[in-house]
This record gives C-alpha cells, structure tokens and sequence, in this order.
C-alpha cells in the first residue's frame, strides 16, 4: 500500500456493460463510516478511466455521479488529460473569488480599487490556467509516446 493510501479509505466503482469487465472505472478516497477526519480531508475522486473504444459516450460522467451518490459532495482531483479536463469542467464549476482567494487578499484588492467582477475574473482565469496543459495536448502525459 502507497503511502498516501490508508487502509478500508480507497474504493474503486466499476461500469459494466456487456462485457466481462469494466468499461470504466474510478477510484475514490473516502474516509470509511465513523472516522471522523480531519477538517481537511474530503471525499476525492482520484482518477477515472474509461477503455478507449468506450470514450465520448457518457462513461465517465455516469461514474462520477455514482461516486456522487453514493458519496455527496465527492470532488474531482485536477484533470491530466484533454478528456479528463473536460470531464472537470463539466462537473467543477468555476469559482468566485472567495472559493480561491483568502479573505485578506480580497480585502487588499478592493482596497485598491479593484471590483468585485474583476476579482472573480481573475478567480476563473486561475481555474482555467489550473487545467490548460491538459486541454492542450494528451502527450504530455508521461509514457505516452508523441502521435
């Protein structure tokens, strides 16, 4: 076992179609019932993998809203695909400028005349600068080789 895994924490959900195995699958960090985590901790949807003649058919998406049902409020870790990528915008949306930035550093820019819009602006500008390697090219993944 790795050594950011905790025992009875990790859950893998599987899509069956009609095959012998998955089609998809995902991997969910979770504290297990009646550990009580530490304020930090939260339920993470590792990775989602989809086999590739099963892609762009809504695989994906139907495991992450299971994950979500089974685990409300389940996150999405940061995409490291073009497919991943679209997968997070479609379920993370962008933040408002509380959701990224700590209350002193609003306070700062309002104080020095920047609005509440451009504060925002900014928020959604990191959120996309967080996930734009991925958007642009799938070989830059390691071990996949350049087409």
């Amino acid at each position: 076992m790795g050594p950011d895994c905790e025992p009875d924490w990790n859950w893998q959900v599987e899509l069956h179609g009609s095959r012998g195995f998955p089609v998809g699958l995902a991997w969910v960090c979770t504290p297990p019932p009646g550990v009580v985590p530490a304020a930090d901790v939260r339920t993470l949807i590792k990775f989602v993998l989809v086999v590739d003649d099963a892609r762009n058919q809504g695989v994906a998406s139907r495991l992450v809203e299971a994950c979500r049902g089974r685990w409300p409020g389940a996150e999405l870790s940061l995409p490291i695909s073009a497919a991943g990528a679209r997968l997070y915008r479609k379920f993370v949306p962008p933040p408002r400028a509380e959701d990224q930035f700590n209350k002193a550093f609003i306070r700062r820019q309002l104080a020095a005349g920047v609005t509440r819009e451009e504060l925002d602006q900014m928020a959604r500008q990191q959120f996309d600068a967080s996930i734009a390697d991925c958007e642009e090219d799938d070989t830059l993944l390691p071990g996949r080789p350049p087409e």
